[in-house]
C-alpha cells in the first residue's frame, strides 16, 4: 500500500511539473506574438529547463535572430539540439536549415542538413521534406542518383508543389538531351 502511495505521488508530481512546463510555454508564447520577447525569453527558458521541447525551440528561434536578446548561433543551436533530440520536427528542420545555409558558427554541412530534414521530414514536416528533396535533387550531401531524384519529386508532385513539378520537367529534358 504504501508502495502504491509513493507511485501516486509521483506520478502527481510529474504531471504537475508538465503542467507547469506547458503553462510556462503557453505564456511566452503569447508573449511572443505581442513582440513582448523579454517576457517571452523569462517563460520559454523555464518551461525548457522542465524538459518541454517545444518551448526548447522558441528558445532557439529567440537565440537565432536575437529576439529580445543579442543573438547568439552557439545558443540556438544548444536549444534546437535539445529539442531536436526529443523529436521536435520544428527544431529538427531549422538544425538542418543552419547546416544547410552556414554561419559564422560553423561552415555549411550539407551531410548533417540531409539527417535533419529526413529526421522531420520523417515526422511529416513538409518544410523539411521540400528542403530534403531539393538537396536530393542537387545532389547534395548525397550521391547523384536520378531514380532517387525521380522518386523524390514525383512524391512533392502528389503534395502539388509547384516547384517539384518544374524540377521533375527538367529532369526529364535534361535525361532527354542525354545530359544524365
Amino acid at each position: 500500500m504504501r508502495q502504491l502511495l509513493i507511485l501516486y505521488c509521483s506520478l502527481l508530481i510529474c504531471f504537475i511539473a508538465f503542467a507547469d512546463a506547458e503553462s510556462d510555454f503557453n505564456e511566452g508564447y503569447k508573449y511572443h506574438s505581442r513582440k513582448e520577447y523579454k517576457q517571452a525569453l523569462e517563460y520559454f527558458t523555464k518551461s525548457a529547463d522542465q524538459g518541454n521541447p517545444e518551448a526548447q525551440s522558441a528558445l532557439g528561434v529567440l537565440f537565432y535572430y536575437g529576439e529580445g536578446i543579442k543573438q547568439n548561433f552557439k545558443k540556438a543551436v544548444y536549444w534546437y539540439e535539445k529539442s531536436a533530440e526529443q523529436g521536435n520536427a520544428n527544431a529538427q528542420y531549422n538544425l538542418g536549415s543552419m547546416y544547410c545555409i552556414g554561419n559564422s558558427l560553423f561552415t555549411i554541412d550539407f551531410k548533417k542538413a540531409r539527417y535533419w530534414f529526413r529526421k522531420a521530414a520523417e515526422q511529416g514536416n513538409t518544410q523539411g521534406k521540400l528542403f530534403l528533396e531539393m538537396m536530393t535533387v542537387l545532389g547534395q550531401g548525397t550521391l547523384l542518383n536520378y531514380k532517387e531524384r525521380l522518386k523524390y519529386l514525383s512524391d512533392s508532385e502528389k503534395l502539388r508543389n509547384a516547384a517539384s513539378k518544374r524540377g521533375i520537367n527538367t529532369i526529364r529534358l535534361l535525361k532527354a538531351a542525354n545530359k544524365f
